[in-house]
């Protein structure tokens, strides 16, 4: 084969990111922060097996990781 024969899956990840500031007093604000890394939960493998001797060869054996959300609370003063 050619160099660059051998394509991979396609990746396609959609990430959302709010942040919410809210004053407290004079002196401080309160952030709330949500996350979402891969939002529509989209199965994403890894490129194939390339080695030709392996069994699992021209096969994705894994994934990238599913969907995550994640939390957050800061204090800015």
């Amino acid at each position: 084969m050619s160099r660059n024969a051998f394509r991979g899956p396609a990746f396609k990840d959609v990430d959302l990111s709010l942040f919410k500031d809210i004053k407290a007093g004079d002196w401080a604000t309160v952030q709330f922060q949500a996350e979402a890394f891969n939002l529509f939960n989209r199965v994403n493998l890894y490129n194939p097996v390339g080695e030709m001797g392996s069994p699992q060869f021209g096969r994705s054996i894994s994934a990238f990781p599913a969907r995550e959300i994640q939390l957050g609370l800061r204090v800015v003063f």
